[in-house]
């Protein structure tokens, strides 16, 4: 994480202006664009994905410091992947060709960290990470068209959509019988309490 992290913070979030600095700020820089590149991985991702959905299980309060850092760490270097710039020399590609920012994404998707950050953006559990994925989500928009995106014309079908809202329905059903089992859990520790306390 700390390899990856912007080459401007390092200067203070300014521009070096004398060419000695600016040059050492360029070499950084490319050093960052080629770890961009390695980490086209998918299995590299799947691993990021094993160990986040693992953190993201466990109740908030069972989670250790050290669980709450490695998961913090892991969305700090997503985002400092997505930050990189793009090297238009270097990666030589024609219009409409996929980038490596675009790659990159992909392999996201094909290692379920995208499903994993839209959980964590859509949870009322996970409230301390929104920062970290708004960051995210603004850099994974970051190199496409704006009045593309806008102007999108692909349509789900009605099958795409019942199946969605079915999906969303079940979640919000098994939310609430997990509530209501904690609930109740609560509800029975609490009067076996006030039993013990009664009857010693």
């Amino acid at each position: 994480m700390n390899l990856t992290n912007p080459e401007i913070l390092l200067f203070k979030e300014e521009l070096p202006a004398d060419k000695e600095t600016r040059n050492y700020f360029l070499q950084i820089q490319n050093h960052r664009q080629m770890y961009k590149e390695t980490f086209i991985d998918k299995e590299l991702w799947k691993v990021f994905s094993d160990s986040l959905r693992k953190l993201l299980s466990k109740d908030w309060e069972e989670r250790l410091e050290d669980d709450k850092l490695v998961l913090e760490r892991i969305l700090i270097l997503i985002r400092n992947i997505l930050q990189v710039p793009t090297n238009v020399r270097s990666e030589g590609r024609t219009e409409g060709d996929a980038t490596l920012h675009d790659q990159i994404l992909f392999v996201f998707h094909q290692s379920g960290i995208q499903d994993l950050l839209l959980y964590i953006s859509s949870s009322d559990s996970e409230m301390n990470y929104c920062i970290h994925v708004l960051e995210i989500v603004t850099l994974m928009l970051r190199e496409q068209d704006p009045t593309s995106l806008a102007s999108s014309s692909i349509s789900r079908s009605e099958e795409e959509k019942k199946t969605d809202e079915e999906a969303l329905r079940r979640a919000m059903q098994q939310e609430e019988e997990e509530k209501r089992l904690k609930s109740k859990k609560n509800s029975f520790h609490s009067t076996l309490a006030i039993w013990r306390y009664i009857c010693p």
